[in-house]
């Protein structure tokens, strides 16, 4: 397990480039380095709660490191009524219909992807 010192909690505010967010800190915006430089825009959302880790080195052009995020509510695009059900049928099965067991999805970039209570029913 990793222990960080010198933790702060903040609320994200969006994110500037690769490298550097924008961070409300008791109340004012501080830029911080981005430890993780991948895309994370499903967790990297406006008023999301982050931690922070004071940097050691004050000749550094950021003041905090950004360590973590809370993972935000996921949003619900379209209210589902009781009883309704959406369905994602698939076609074209890579190892064909007799397979069994596992699932693999495959969601393209810029696509979101949220399941919740998945249920899978084979139809042959």
């Amino acid at each position: 397990m990793i222990r960080y010192e010198n933790t702060v909690p903040g609320i994200f505010v969006r994110r500037v480039n690769r490298f550097v967010a924008e961070v409300l800190i008791d109340g004012k915006t501080e830029r911080v380095h981005v430890k993780n430089t991948g895309r994370l825009g499903e967790l990297l959302v406006p008023k999301a709660a982050v931690t922070l880790q004071r940097a050691s080195d004050p000749k550094r052009k950021t003041a905090y490191d950004l360590i973590s995020v809370y993972e935000p509510e996921l949003k619900q695009e379209r209210q589902m009524t009781p009883g309704m059900t959406q369905v994602l049928k698939v076609t074209g099965l890579k190892h064909g219909p007799s397979a069994r067991e596992n699932v693999g999805l495959y969601v393209d970039i810029g696509t979101d992807g949220f399941f919740r209570n998945l249920c899978i029913t084979c139809e042959d």
